[in-house]
């Protein structure tokens, strides 16, 4: 069942249990009807943690993966430019200045 269906659920639930609350005395019945609601709510609320997580898990494996690719870019770059300079170092157009 999917989330937003299981909180269309959760919602008559709760309209459905306060109406019942009302009219029935039995307070074994109400126990067990607010119990499988908070069931329900428990759930759902394990649910949400679980997306978290494996949101989490899943975009820093994506991270992970391009992190990796840009090493890769930034040595073949390296790799292209120490090439360019027949191995030596590329001249900058001016030199940092000193503090002294």
């Amino acid at each position: 069942m999917q989330t937003s269906a299981m909180l269309g659920l959760l919602a008559v639930a709760i309209l459905v249990g306060h109406l019942v609350a009302l009219r029935i005395e039995s307070r074994v019945f109400v126990c067990v009807y607010w119990g499988g609601v908070l069931l329900v709510v428990g759930w759902v609320g394990l649910l949400a943690v679980v997306d978290m997580l494996a949101t989490k898990h899943h975009f820093s494996r994506l991270r992970q993966g391009y992190l990796v690719e840009q090493a890769k870019l930034q040595a073949e770059l390296r790799r292209i430019r120490a090439a360019r300079g027949n191995g030596k170092a590329p001249k900058r157009d001016h030199e940092p200045e000193s503090g002294d």
